[in-house]
């Protein structure tokens, strides 16, 4: 009997080549957090030491579940049944899973090729010993060797304390050990390029969590009686240096924007985010880093109510649309759109909810002051786009501008009256849920859902929408049409009246330029003290004249011309 193995390569197959990009990468790391009922997940990216520091204060793991569940690939832990054994701390709700295949210990190698593993797991017993690990992913790249005959090397230390230098430097040691083992089993194996990135990888966690200390007022420590995972990853790969210099010069949000926005709380929910992320950029000499994922940058449901229009409601499992549309200050309730394509069965889609915001693109048709306009319009700009949660956490890569999967900017080309929606003017999300919405699956890579029927439903029924949207309400003849246009013409009246009044203040105000700079050329020779003197000089000679008039009514009457 024959049996199947497998090499070593298929993790970097499984992991580094197949996730779509480094912010996938993120993403999954904050999904396990999520998972791990962290509260936050937060990465910090020394740009001098070239150094990634992932961190999360969820229940951690323990050294079973490390080597049982961490280091084995597509392990149950999180499918079926199985996913129910997560320990919950007391008092937190239970979250559902936002991943079952594994990807995200895997995606941690597209972010660097060296990895120290710190995590404390926290259980009904209390507080268990950390453990550390080490790994370099370039193993994984090798020809010709299997994986069971890589070994990792996993340490406990007690007493709530973490791994200075010299603990590293011993770990590193036996595993430069079973890396010269390995290559003793295979002669022609080259391990100098590992051998020499191990010897170059020296980070002090202990020092790490000192530097952190001092500038977080609740740092997620694993010191003392913390919990949690933290990963410590470097050289970090070179595309994150990258990605954020193109932004920096490009000042769009082309690195950041996959990952705002992780956790849903604008959309139909008004519960605060379950797990707060946050992605830090210390640049070389820095006091305070660079927060990349400020929830201020993202939307807010203020924006979202002051919306030009406001689309609001639910898509039942036969594709039909219930819900409220808002044109600009007037509501239509209760407003139902039919999915004509459908067969009258339900949808494998499953159903879902839906909500979106519009802004009009031109200021003067907008209900918004022009300042709040553009204000608004500038962020569309880097964050528009029609996003996608699961169960409150963000599936990838929908809400991304460049990745219009609802051709909503092609059908626009063909026709901006007709079609009416830009996708660069729309934010909103579809929620969906992974009990609900089981057949809606994503790519391994994590780089959207699987062509499936479910997706074709889910796209098509979305497209009808906006379809029956723009004809209804927004198209000139539409059933509904008519306060729009209403409305649009009025705000272009107001705004041209706005318009003129600013060139006539614009007017007065420039005459007025003209009379003060006329006004300060004339003082600047003196002539105003020069007038002064001359009129004290005329005053003084009359009275002195009329003092000498001997008729006291002609001097009375030459000091009164006088005053005049």
């Amino acid at each position: 009997m024959a049996k199947i193995r497998t090499r070593a390569r298929a993790v970097d197959m499984l992991g580094r080549q197949q996730i779509a990009g480094i912010q996938n990468a993120i993403s999954e790391l904050f999904k396990n957090a999520h998972d791990a009922y962290a509260k936050r997940a937060e990465i910090d990216y020394f740009e001098e030491d070239d150094l990634l520091v992932v961190r999360d204060n969820g229940v951690g793991m323990t050294k079973d579940d490390f080597e049982g569940r961490w280091l084995v690939l597509g392990t149950e832990s999180k499918v079926g049944d199985s996913a129910k054994d997560q320990y919950r701390p007391p008092g937190m709700e239970q979250r559902p899973v936002t991943g079952e295949k594994g990807i995200g210990r895997l995606a941690i190698a597209l972010l660097g090729r060296q990895l120290l593993v710190l995590s404390r797991a926290v259980r009904p017993d209390g507080g268990h010993d950390l453990v550390v690990s080490i790994v370099h992913w370039g193993l994984f790249e090798l020809p010709g060797i299997n994986l069971d005959e890589i070994d990792i090397p996993v340490e406990t230390l007690p007493d709530g304390r973490l791994p200075d230098e010299d603990d590293v430097s011993s770990l590193r040691k036996r595993f430069m050990e079973s890396i010269n083992q390995l290559a003793k089993n295979h002669p022609g194996l080259n391990v100098r390029a590992i051998v020499r990135d191990l010897t170059a990888f020296k980070p002090d966690p202990a020092d790490l969590d000192l530097f952190f200390r001092d500038r977080e007022k609740e740092p997620l420590s694993l010191a003392g009686e913390g919990s949690g995972t933290h990963f410590i990853i470097g050289p970090a790969n070179p595309i994150v240096r990258i990605e954020l210099a193109a932004e920096e010069r490009s000042g769009d949000f082309g690195f950041r924007k996959h990952l705002m926005g992780f956790c849903n709380e604008v959309f139909l929910e008004d519960t605060p985010a379950s797990v707060r992320t946050a992605f830090r950029r210390w640049q070389p000499g820095a006091i305070i880093g660079e927060e990349l994922l400020d929830p201020g940058l993202f939307f807010s449901k203020a924006e979202l109510e002051s919306a030009d229009h406001l689309i609001t409601g639910t898509v039942d499992e036969y594709g039909q649309f219930y819900g409220a549309v808002r044109i600009f200050d007037q509501t239509f309730r209760d407003q139902v759109i039919p999915w004509r394509d459908n067969t009258g069965r339900r949808t494998e889609c499953g159903s879902f909810s839906i909500e979106f915001g519009y802004l009009m693109g031109a200021k003067s048709e907008s209900r918004l002051s022009p300042e709040e306009h553009a204000r608004l319009g500038s962020k569309l700009e880097k964050l528009g786009g029609v996003y996608i949660y699961r169960d409150r956490i963000r599936v990838l890569p929908y809400g991304d501008n460049r990745f219009d999967w609802l051709d909503i900017e092609r059908r626009r080309t063909l026709g901006a009256g007709y079609y009416f929606f830009s996708y660069r003017r729309l934010f909103g999300a579809i929620l969906i849920s992974r009990r609900g919405n089981e057949w809606l699956q994503e790519k391994a890579g994590r780089e959207g859902f699987q062509q499936n029927q479910a997706y074709r439903q889910l796209r098509e029924i979305l497209v009808n929408l906006f379809l029956n949207l723009a004809a209804e309400f927004f198209r000139r003849g539409g059933t509904k049409a008519e306060y729009f246009e209403k409305k649009r013409e009025e705000h272009a009246r107001l705004a041209a009246a706005l318009e003129r009044r600013e060139k006539q203040v614009a007017t007065k105000r420039r005459k007025l330029e003209m009379a003060l700079g006329t006004f300060f050329e004339r003082t600047k020779p003196g002539l105003p003290e020069s007038e002064a003197a001359n009129l004290r000089q005329l005053t003084r000679s009359r009275m002195e004249a009329a003092s000498k008039l001997a008729d006291k009514d002609q001097a009375a009457a030459a000091l009164i011309r006088a005053e005049k």
